[in-house]
C-alpha cells in the first residue's frame, strides 16, 4: 500500500513564501521607523505654559533626529539641555521644573513600543495578502 501527497501549484507557493521572506526585514524596519516617528512626534509637542513669561525658541522641537543604523533607528536631540526637559533613555535626569509638564522620553518610548506587536502583525497580514498567501 502506498500514498503520495503533493502540493498543487508548489512553485507558486514557494515563490510567495520567498517573497514574504524578503519582505519581513522591510516590514520590521518600516514598523520600527514608524514607531520612532510616533515617539518624536509626541516629544515635539510643547505643553501649554499659561502664565509663563518664557519665550519659546523651538530649538528643542527642531533638533529631534531619527538616525538609521544597522539594528534599526536611533532617536537623538543634540540640544545641550534636552535631557533636563524630557530625561534620558533610562528615565533619569529630568529637571524638577519639567516634571509633570513634559512627558519623559522613557515613558513615551514605552507607550509607543508597546504597540509594536500589533503593528507588526498588521503589516505581516498585508504582506501575506499582497503575496497571495492568505
Amino acid at each position: 500500500m502506498q500514498i503520495s501527497l503533493s502540493f498543487r501549484n508548489a512553485q507558486l507557493v514557494r515563490h510567495g513564501l520567498q517573497a514574504l521572506d524578503a519582505e519581513i526585514p522591510k516590514i520590521s524596519r518600516k514598523v520600527i521607523y514608524n514607531t520612532t516617528l510616533a515617539i518624536v512626534r509626541r516629544e515635539k509637542e510643547y505643553p501649554s505654559r499659561s502664565g509663563s513669561r518664557y519665550k519659546r525658541t523651538y530649538r528643542f522641537r527642531g533638533n529631534w533626529k531619527i538616525v538609521p543604523y544597522e539594528l534599526g533607528y536611533r532617536i537623538e536631540n543634540p540640544t545641550s539641555y534636552g535631557h533636563y526637559v524630557v530625561g534620558d533613555a533610562f528615565g533619569r535626569g529630568q529637571a524638577w521644573m519639567h516634571v509633570g509638564i513634559w512627558v519623559p522620553l522613557r515613558q513615551v518610548t514605552e507607550e509607543e513600543t508597546a504597540k509594536l506587536p500589533d503593528a507588526i502583525r498588521d503589516e505581516l497580514s498585508l504582506a501575506i495578502r499582497r503575496n497571495n498567501l492568505g
